[in-house]
């Protein structure tokens, strides 16, 4: 079984520790945190700004679209110690690809092309950092979703910008004319 996750927060350590990624369930009360580093924490939280040139996940956003491919989902399948393993789910002309991928990459894709991110219910019960919780209870188990005509999903609105402010220096400080 597949748990559809949403992005509910981003967080920094401002020690220069690693960051984390916050799942939480769409229709269960589940939370699970994911160890990032920063340039990941900083490629997911970049979908909030405008840049001149496409950055790398813009870019296979891009790419997919000239191939006439679809990304259908993210799909994080397992778990080996503090390690999660992702594919991201393409089609194109009827057919199926598995892309493997890290999870922060998976998910910073996901955010810019609003696709679900589901989380086996193996990986939910190996892995550490895992919180269940009562329905309603923190607001996990809402089905916040939006509709499919453009209109963006929890993943992103779950986001704050007080929570993204610790990326903006990072992110405006990137020389991006020399990548």
């Amino acid at each position: 079984m597949n748990v559809e996750m949403a992005v509910h927060a981003l967080a920094v350590s401002t020690e220069g520790g690693p960051c984390a990624i916050v799942l939480r369930g769409v229709r269960l009360p589940v939370m699970l945190p994911i160890a990032i580093s920063a340039p990941q924490a900083a490629a997911i939280a970049a979908v909030r700004f405008q840049f001149r040139r496409p950055l790398t996940h813009d870019l296979a956003c891009i790419v997919l679209g000239e191939l006439r491919a679809t990304a259908e989902r993210v799909v994080i399948h397992d778990v080996q110690g503090s390690t999660f393993i992702a594919r991201l789910e393409v089609s194109k002309e009827g057919q199926e690809h598995a892309i493997d991928s890290r999870p922060s990459d998976a998910i910073a894709l996901a955010v810019r092309l609003n696709l679900p991110v589901l989380v086996t219910s193996d990986v939910l019960s190996r892995a550490d950092g895992v919180r269940w919780g009562e329905a309603g209870k923190d607001g996990a188990g809402s089905n916040d979703r939006r509709d499919a005509e453009g209109e963006s999903r929890s993943e992103r609105s779950h986001i704050s910008t007080e929570q993204l402010a610790a990326y903006r220096d990072v992110i405006e400080t990137l020389d991006l004319e020399s990548l």
